[in-house]
């Protein structure tokens, strides 16, 4: 805020200082030009009383002056016409502001969230301030600014002085009484004449001098008269001082300004007409006419104009183009959406040869004008004592006088204008004051200067003038209701104006307020009634003074804003910066008004011409906008900063500017972003240009592309690919498909984990230093080391561009930039290069020719980004030597598009191989590509701070030759049925410059295929089958075939040819695959390792992914169950003969694909498998051979009867007996491959994420580990229900495909069942979990620690039969009694010696008895199976009614039993109570089969046949 030298008293005083008229002679201007400096000019600086004086008012009553200073001015000297004076405020704001102005750091003030950086003075509104109050014009209403006095100087070497001071004083009288009046006013008619006789000292006429100056004083008297000596110095010494800074120059402040403004440019530019206001709206484009002036076609500040059309050479005019749309200013209100084609205009020209926009500033002058120089100390003694003598003997004296003549006119005419005329005015006007309206003209009264108003007025301003401010106050009041009844507004404004102040100027000294409202009228009265500006000006500057000494921000605000129109770009300016820094001075800083008036100060500035200030206020502004997301009020700022910037040939600050307009926030319309776009880029080619004349960069850019801010590059989502991508076959054929950069996340821990497992296969554990090998880098993969590449292949960048703006970018030339070091590392010390290869670096044809030598880089002709558009691209590099590679980045040329039409390009035309946009400017730049590692979070001063490891992603090296892998697939399915099994075959091929070795594979679900072992027979695959069979035998359902199971690996080893595989060299072999169990989407990962026959310090090995994604759909369903058979019992008592064991399966097979493919018709169940260590499988009906079909949602039930098999094998060992049950003509060899494998690898249960790698002590390949078995204690019981046996259901589908024409597929599903009366689903049933009850956090004492037998186990311990006669005839009236004897079969299932009670007392009755579970005969007696009408009758066994036996494991014992029964009817015989003793319990068994005997009485048998 601008601040005066001293406080407002003060200056309000020096604005109002007693103005006296200098006439000099002739001669006496040489005198005083010894000194370069004219006699007014030699007197100034010593025109300020710094003693005190005194006057008498007209009471005389003696006052103080403090301070008082006279303004002295040449008589002849005219004010200055308006145009001169407008081109002098402007020079004086101009000049104000220094070339290299920065605001001071030291004033930074904290507001709230906002710390800015403010200046604390503003020299150039004080400079203005100055100079406005010099230059204005003396008016008639007012006598502040005229004549007091006139002083005559004369040269002691005139030969006449005398006759020469009547001339001079006959040439003012003459000018102040000539009429019409003319310029310079004066104050009265008789003002104070004072006579000055200047001697030269050097002249040695002294006696002459005194003897004029004696006559002066005889003549004109002692008290105006004045006799001074200058120039006491020699000349040449004088000087010589002067250069040497001994001398004091206090003239410099008071004409150093003036000085400049004769030699400078006023300011930057032609200033823009008056009428133009703030605009509402901004418009883009070319002007049609051709009539274009230098004020239009300079870069002005209306609001965000169109970018220019950018050629290649700044210098010529670009053609027009189309038509422009209106777009709405970012700070005018909002009218709504109206947008109108308007022309487009010029804005850009040629800015070389335009002399507004070449105004250079010329280099200070060597030698300063030297001022007094023959004046010494004593010389400027004189002159001080001059002033003194003139204001203290000659000025006051005549003030007083003049008081005291103004005071009694005033008064004895005030009691005549009393009388005579207020009885009048109270009839017809009354006493209220009266009110002017805003709509009248200019007063038409005149007053003449002797009018009794004038001369109230005339005695208030020479009260004011010397610091009578109470009697100046009461003559102004009394004055403004005088003016105010006559309607004379000019005078009752500048009456309120003087009243106003001379209140203020009383300070401390007034009981009255300071009234404010009376400055508001006047300067109301100025503006709406007078049309006076400079008044109201004059005003306003006067009143802020006031009110911000007194701390009244608000009302000083108001009134700058008040003064702020369209007459004056420049005042307007000047005073909306003040009320900006009146809003920041308040109590309560206003941040956001202070940067809203500081964007129209800087607005109104470009208008008037003044860039620099206009840069200067709208950086002061953006300090506020900046990122608070108000992204529209940003833009203009910005704009308008790059804008002034590039005037003033400032290109680095106006790109810095249009580059922050290129943001992803900007809510520009896309018209205006493609025309910030195409500012940007021209300016950017400006300053490139400005390094080096023909283009080339050259200074701080040498040998460096300059980074471009568009496209935004995302450096941490860029992807490194160091294998070469995978490519389509074009026979149909599948490639491996490795890695690509659209591989997930989850895999990563997948690959790694199988080249864990197959490196410690390999090695036979796991290295200390083991990295897996990684194909593509990402952001989340561990890049801690450097990638590895090998020579002569390609690796592929994939980088993130996205375009923030709405408008389509154009990337014509896309290349990756890098940096590479020569590095042999095929020997052992690995030598490396002192040269350091780059493809950035553009200067020297050897550095090209090397690039090109040692990488070959992809480049991208041309492609277009849309706008907002999120674009990836793959750039391909490929290496020719080893060492040391490191990307940087991306260069590119950067353009925009023109559509003929405005449309958007289309996708189609990025890949012509013309451009297919209408170049406008292009850019040669880079793009750095900079990647963050992962954040540390490990110890804790990394927990604590933001610590972030080593990405060195970008950081390659290159190594030599290695053998290339490549895995074809003859086909790959992408659907299956769940078990479906098919044949495909797999080509193995080596592209590379070396043999490779030990190639192995690894895949997550071993389940899934199986591959062949037989390269010779790779002639016959084409006749190869899914299954291999049989002969076409009935017989052969019962012969059993033995085989071992391969063991499950997740790693196979690739058969190789004489141990390797040379380059170009390829090895097939048959490969079979089985859809999964269970339906769903299911990924298969196989990763194909191999080594080379040469090693590689940097690289040991090689890897190859191949992800395989399949879709499986739902075929079968199984259910089985085997229970044992029913043996007829043997007569036999303590047999230790095991029975015939006979086990029932029953399966049912469910068709579940009904739903998910119509094309499947039916199921055939071909045949059923059995692999077992004991079981043999065979029919259970007599009929063979019999096809099973199932059709859509239809299940069909096979029983199958299980026995003994004739051959033994040890279930220690891998082998298992297979055999078959076939429903089809060919029987299905199923322990060959690849049934028996599938069925090894499913039945070993592998789960790939379960399965942790365990260093085996001998690595014979890496085996499924087989985790050390948990011991059951009650295993001797379980092997009453164990069941090893599995079942294998071939099956086949028949299927329709698109020709309508009929294909089968084959397919298996395993089934195992490991326990009798256990029911197995495939696929496997999901249980429901119920409601889980309340958690107990506390052990039951009693439980706890204690394992208990399962109870399905001990309740079938001891499998029991009872031999009878099913039907028996008895004469119960020949004997009451039947007998029937019983034979009881004991079989001990298990095996563990058992002891066995059978219990035959509790007869009769199905009730239970709680006694001692101690005692034999605590048991639970089974309900019975029939109704209670069947059982009615009842029996007794005779006899012993418990029996105890021992029964050893697997052995049978046979009790004689006799059951007792007294009449006729149906009984049932399991009456009895067999329990064994488990763990001390007594557990009753089941018993198995109908126990049931019709006993028939034969009388009644006989009866009945005699009545039939």
């Amino acid at each position: 805020m601008a601040q005066c030298k001293g406080s407002a008293q003060e200056f309000v005083q020096e604005a109002f200082s007693p103005t006296v008229a200098v006439l000099c002679s002739h001669d006496a201007e040489l005198i005083c030009q010894k000194n370069n400096l004219s006699f007014v000019e030699l007197i100034q600086p010593f025109c300020k009383i710094n003693t005190e004086a005194h006057i008498r008012d007209p009471g005389n009553v003696t006052h103080t002056l403090h301070n008082l200073r006279i303004t002295v001015r040449e008589m002849s000297q005219n004010p200055p016409q308006p145009t001169l004076v407008k081109k002098m405020l402007n020079e004086a704001v101009s000049n104000a502001l220094p070339q290299n102005y920065d605001a001071p750091r030291s004033s930074v003030i904290t507001v709230g969230a906002y710390d800015l950086q403010l200046s604390s003075t503003t020299p150039w509104y004080e400079a203005y301030r100055e100079c406005f109050l010099q230059v204005a014009y003396p008016s008639d209403h007012e006598f502040l600014k005229h004549f007091l006095a006139c002083i005559f100087v004369v040269s002691s070497s005139h030969a006449d002085p005398m006759d020469q001071f009547a001339k001079l004083t006959q040439e003012q009288h003459i000018q102040q009484h000539q009429q019409p009046a003319k310029q310079p006013l004066w104050f009265c008619p008789n003002i104070l004449h004072y006579y000055v006789l200047i001697h030269d000292v050097t002249a040695e006429q002294g006696v002459r001098a005194e003897s004029v100056y004696q006559s002066m004083k005889s003549t004109y008297g002692v008290n105006s008269c004045h006799l001074l000596h200058i120039n006491s110095r020699n000349p040449y010494t004088s000087s010589v001082q002067a250069l040497e800074g001994n001398m004091p120059d206090p003239w410099s402040q008071y004409l150093h300004h003036k000085r400049e403004n004769s030699e400078l440019p006023a300011f930057d530019a032609v200033p823009l007409a008056d009428s133009e206001a703030f605009p509402s709206h901004v418009q883009e484009g070319q002007q049609t006419s051709s009539s274009i002036t230098q004020s239009e076609s300079m870069l002005s500040l209306d609001g965000v104009e169109s970018a220019f059309e950018a050629t290649e050479d700044p210098g010529t005019v670009p053609a027009p183009t189309q038509t422009g749309m209106v777009i709405d200013h970012p700070l005018a209100p909002d009218i709504g959406n109206h947008a109108v084609n308007v022309p487009n205009s010029v804005i850009l020209h040629d800015t070389e040869n335009n002399p507004l926009t070449d105004a250079v500033i010329p280099e200070a002058k060597t030698m300063a004008q030297i001022h007094g120089g023959c004046l010494s100390l004593s010389d400027h003694d004189r002159l001080r004592i001059f002033v003194h003598e003139f204001v203290i003997r000659g000025l006051i004296p005549w003030v007083e006088r003049m008081l005291r003549t103004l005071n009694e006119q005033v008064t004895s005419r005030k009691g005549i204008h009393r009388s005579f005329l207020s009885i009048p005015k109270k009839w017809f006007v009354g006493n209220k004051p009266t009110a002017q309206s805003p709509t009248t003209e200019r007063s038409s009264v005149i007053y003449t200067p002797e009018a009794p108003e004038m001369q109230i007025r005339r005695l208030a301003d020479l009260a004011f003038m010397f610091q009578l401010y109470e009697l100046a106050y009461q003559m102004y009041h009394a004055a403004k209701k005088e003016f105010n009844s006559e309607h004379a507004w000019l005078h009752f404004a500048g009456a309120l104006e003087m009243a106003c102040m001379a209140v203020f100027m009383q300070g401390t000294n007034s009981q009255r307020q300071y009234p404010n409202h009376y400055m508001e009228s006047a300067i109301s009265t100025y503006l709406n009634t007078c049309k006076s500006t400079q008044f109201a000006s004059r005003a306003t500057l006067l009143s802020t003074e006031a009110l911000k000494s007194k701390g009244l921000y608000t009302e000083a605000a108001q009134l700058f804003i008040k003064m702020t129109s369209e007459d004056s770009d420049l005042r307007s300016a000047l005073l909306l910066e003040q009320a900006a820094h009146c809003f920041i001075k308040m109590k309560q800083p206003m941040v956001r008004k202070y940067a809203f008036h500081m964007i129209l100060a800087g607005h109104r500035f470009s208008k008037a011409g003044q860039r620099r200030h206009a840069l200067r206020s709208y950086s002061q502004a953006s300090q506020v906008y900046k990122g608070k997301d108000w992204s529209l009020a940003e833009d203009h700022i910005n704009f308008t900063l790059g804008r002034q910037s590039f005037n003033l040939k400032q290109l680095e600050n106006a790109t810095s500017a249009f580059k922050h307009l290129l943001s992803a926030a900007s809510k520009q319309s896309p018209p205006q972003q493609n025309a910030f776009l195409r500012e940007y880029l021209f300016v950017f080619k400006q300053q490139l240009n400005q390094y080096s004349p023909d283009g080339s960069m050259g200074g701080s850019l040498a040998g460096e592309l300059p980074q471009l801010p568009l496209p935004a590059v995302s450096g941490n989502d860029t992807k490194v690919l160091v294998i070469e991508r995978p490519q389509k076959e074009p026979d149909g054929r599948l490639k491996a498909s490795s890695i690509d950069f659209t591989s997930s996340e989850e895999d990563s821990p997948v690959w790694h984990k199988l080249e864990e497992i197959i490196v410690v296969s390999m090695n036979g554990s796991l290295p200390y230093d083991f990295k897996p090998s990684l194909g593509c880098y990402t952001n989340w993969t561990d890049n801690t080391n450097h990638p590895v590449c090998v020579l002569d292949e390609p690796m592929t960048l994939e980088v993130v561009l996205s375009n923030p703006l709405k408008v389509a970018l154009v990337l014509l030339d896309v290349t990756l930039l890098w940096k590479f070091l020569p590095v042999d590392y095929g020997s052992a010390s690995g030598d490396k290069s002192t040269q350091l290869i780059s493809n950035e670096s553009t200067a020297g044809s050897v550095k090209n020719q090397m690039c090109n030598e040692a990488i070959d880089s992809e480049t991208i002709p041309e492609f277009v980004l849309q706008g907002g558009e999120t674009r990836r691209i793959h750039l391909c590099l490929v290496c020719r030597m080893t060492g040391d590679l490191h990307i940087t980045g991306l260069a590119y040329s950067l353009g925009t598009n023109m559509p003929d039409q405005g449309a958007p390009l289309s996708s189609e035309s990025a890949n012509l191989s013309k451009p297919s946009f209408v170049a406008t400017i292009t850019v040669r730049g880079k793009a750095t590509l900079e990647v963050q590692g992962q954040r540390l979070n490990n110890t804790k001063e990394e927990k604590a701070s933001k610590m972030y490891g080593p990405d060195r992603r970008l950081d390659l090296i290159i190594v030599p030759p290695m053998p290339k892998l490549q895995v074809i697939f003859s086909e790959f399915p992408m659907t299956l049925l769940c078990g479906e099994v098919r044949q495909l075959f797999v080509e193995f091929k080596n592209t590379g410059h070396h043999p490779l070795n030990c190639l192995k594979v690894a895949c997550t679900c071993p389940a899934f295929f199986t591959m062949g072992h037989h390269p010779s027979q790779q002639n016959m695959m084409a006749d190869w089958t899914t299954y291999e069979t049989l002969i076409n035998m009935s017989e052969c359902d019962s012969e059993e075939y033995i085989a071992e199971c391969p063991n499950v690996k997740f790693v196979h080893e690739v058969p190789l040819p004489s141990g390797h595989l040379d380059p170009g060299d390829s090895l097939k072999l048959p490969m079979w695959i089985r859809g999964h169990p269970k339906a769903g989407h299911h990924a298969v990962h196989f990763l194909f390792y191999y080594q080379s026959t040469q090693g590689n310090p940097k690289l040991k090995y090689r890897v190859l992914h191949h992800k395989a994604k399949l879709v499986v759909h739902q075929s079968l369903s199984l259910r089985a169950c085997a229970i044992r058979a029913q043996d007829p019992p043997t007569n036999r008592e303590n047999s230790r003969d095991v029975p015939p064991q006979n086990i029932i399966i029953s399966l049912e097979v469910e068709n579940m694909n009904n739903v998910q493919d119509a094309s499947i018709t039916e199921f055939s169940i071909l045949q059923v498998s059995c692999v077992s260590c004991h079981w043999h499988l065979c029919h259970l009906s007599t009929r063979r051979h019999s096809d099973i079909k199932i059709v859509g949602s239809k299940s069909t039930l096979v029983c199958l009867r299980a026995s003994k098999c004739k051959q033994t094998v040890d279930p220690s060992s891998k082998k298992k007996i297979f055999t078959n049950v076939t429903f089809d003509q060919h029987q299905i060899h199923s322990a060959t491959a690849p049934c028996a494998e599938f069925y090894s690898s499913e039945l070993s249960a592998i789960n790939f994420h379960d399965y942790h790698v365990i260093i085996p002590k001998s690595a014979v390949g890496l085996d499924v580990i087989d985790h050390k078995p948990r011991i059951n204690p009650f295993q001797p019981l379980d092997e009453a229900l164990l069941l090893d046996l599995t079942l294998i259901v071939l099956w086949k589908a028949f299927v329709v495909d698109s020709h309508g024409s009929y294909n089968s597929i084959q397919g298996q599903h395993h089934i195992s069942l490991t326990e009798l009366n256990t029911p197995v689903y495939v696929p496997p049933v999901t249980k429901v979990v119920l409601e889980q009850g309340l958690l107990k956090l506390t052990r039951e004492p009693d439980e706890e620690g204690k394992l208990k037998p399962r109870p399905i186990v001990t309740s079938q311990l001891v499998k029991y039969q009872l031999g009878f006669p099913r039907t028996l005839c008895h004469n119960f009236r020949h004997k009451c009694l039947c007998k029937v004897a019983v034979c009881l079969s004991l079989y001990n299932c298990s095996a563990t010696t058992l002891e066995v009670h059978v219990n035959t007392a509790n007869h009769g009755d199905k009730l239970l008895r709680s006694v001692d579970k101690s005692q034999p005969e605590a048991v639970q007696l089974v309900p019975p199976t029939l109704s209670a009408d069947q059982l009615r009758p009842t029996f007794i066994w005779s006899g012993h009614g418990s029996t105890s036996l021992i029964l050893t494991p697997s052995t049978t014992h046979m009790l004689r039993l006799h059951a007792v029964f007294n009449q006729r009817g149906v009984y049932d015989l399991d009456d009895l109570v067999v329990t064994a003793l488990v763990e001390g319990s007594w557990v009753s068994q089941k018993s198995q089969g109908s126990h049931q005997i019709v006993i028939k009485d034969s009388e009644s048998t006989k009866e009945s046949l005699d009545v039939t």
